[in-house]
């Protein structure tokens, strides 16, 4: 900003002294070829100092521009680092709580299993009572008979079973 000032008070510096000057010549402006004219030294002066305060201004205010985007950006970052960084501890909080549930499941089944297998050996090694139920396997089938040919017959008490 203060450049920009220092350049306005520069050119209406340049300006004055370009007036009082004893200079009065005229000169052919021309740029890149192409003639505007023949100009008094005065104006040809201040385009010039105008032109390059305009340019100044322009230079100054693209470098603000540059500087506030990257400032916003930075910011920008800052806040999504923040909000990264929330989600983060709220997920690791919520892990813990379902680890520490996990584990007293886990903790659960164990006592469960170990009162399982206490019992189950206790009645492995508790003599049998009279309310215990026994169970027998079943008693092999009666041997077939054999007829005079030596083939295999049912026997004629399976036989009258089978009428009744």
């Amino acid at each position: 900003m203060a450049l920009l000032a220092l350049g306005f008070l520069g050119a209406f510096a340049l300006e004055e002294l370009v007036r009082t000057s004893t200079l009065a010549g005229n000169v052919d402006v021309s740029l890149l070829g192409v003639s505007f004219g023949i100009r008094s030294a005065e104006t040809v002066m201040i385009v010039a100092v105008g032109l390059a305060v305009v340019a100044t201004a322009f230079v100054l205010g693209g470098a603000v521009m540059l500087r506030a985007r990257r400032l916003r950006r930075r910011s920008k970052q800052g806040e999504e680092e923040v909000v990264l960084a929330s989600r983060l501890e709220t997920t690791e909080r919520l892990l813990e709580y379902r680890v520490e549930g996990l584990l007293a499941q886990v903790q659960e089944l164990e006592e469960r299993k170990a009162a399982l297998r206490g019992e189950l050996e206790a009645e492995r090694t508790a003599p049998a009572t009279a309310d215990d139920v026994v169970v027998l396997p079943e008693a092999a089938s009666r041997p077939l008979e054999r007829d005079s040919a030596g083939r295999a017959v049912r026997s004629r008490l399976d036989e009258g079973r089978r009428w009744r």
